[in-house]
């Protein structure tokens, strides 16, 4: 029989969905710090050169020789092009990025759904006072599940719906939170939406709640409305 297989981890599964987006990102970066660098050497260069001829020019004027001519301005624009470049680029791979986390939204709660039983398991077995060793983990899944459930809501350019499934999932996953993963609840579940208070008092037309009505806290009690013009009904 073959070992077991043990179940992956947030980290893994981002890695191995991301990979292209993560390589292309590194790609970026790379082309940004040395855009940067080579800015920073020339504009140090220039500081020098700059500093040389205040030195010779000052010395000129002191003995009434014409001064040479300043050193020439700096040509940025190769390397300011490379950093717009690398804008536009992120911007991309982030819209990738989101693509891909869409599209592999079931991978990643099938994952999720493997790694718990195992994770609910340490957790159960992990002292209070050390429950950092997992919170990580419980974090992980928590951001890598919303990030997919929030992708595949944005998905083809559609609005977020209004009062939508993450918006009511946890912000994160606290030390407390896990005394209910232990007892089965599912950490990654949206709360219930909210639901508005009803009265059943009088309305208006709008379902607005009237407060000048009979036997009201500041309206007529039925005896004075029923004396007026319409009765009762008349104040309803």
């Amino acid at each position: 029989m073959s070992p077991k297989t043990a179940p992956l981890t947030a980290e893994q599964v981002r890695a191995e969905i991301l990979a292209p987006v993560i390589a292309e990102q590194a790609l970026i970066m790379e082309g940004e710090r040395a855009a940067r660098a080579a800015m920073e050497a020339a504009q140090a260069k220039r500081d020098e050169e700059m500093a040389a001829w205040r030195v010779t020019a000052a010395e000129c004027h002191r003995l009434f020789h014409p001064e040479p001519p300043p050193p020439a301005p700096l040509e940025m624009q190769q390397h300011v092009g490379v950093l717009h470049r690398a804008v536009t680029a992120r911007t991309k791979c982030e819209e990738w990025q989101n693509r891909l986390l869409a599209e592999h939204r079931g991978h990643i709660e099938t994952a999720y759904r493997q790694a718990l039983p195992e994770l609910t398991d340490r957790t159960r077995k992990t002292p209070l006072g050390d429950a950092d060793t997992v919170l990580d983990e419980w974090n992980g899944w928590l951001r890598l599940v919303k990030e997919s459930r929030q992708a595949e809501e944005r998905a083809g350019g559609r609005r977020l719906i209004h009062d939508a499934p993450t918006g009511r999932m946890r912000a994160t996953i606290t030390a407390a939170d896990l005394l209910d993963a232990v007892k089965g609840a599912d950490l990654l579940e949206p709360f219930p939406r909210a639901v508005e208070w009803i009265d059943g008092g009088p309305r208006n037309a709008f379902h607005q709640p009237l407060t000048n009505v009979p036997d009201g806290p500041d309206g007529l009690t039925r005896a004075q409305a029923a004396q007026r013009p319409g009765g009762v009904r008349g104040w309803l």
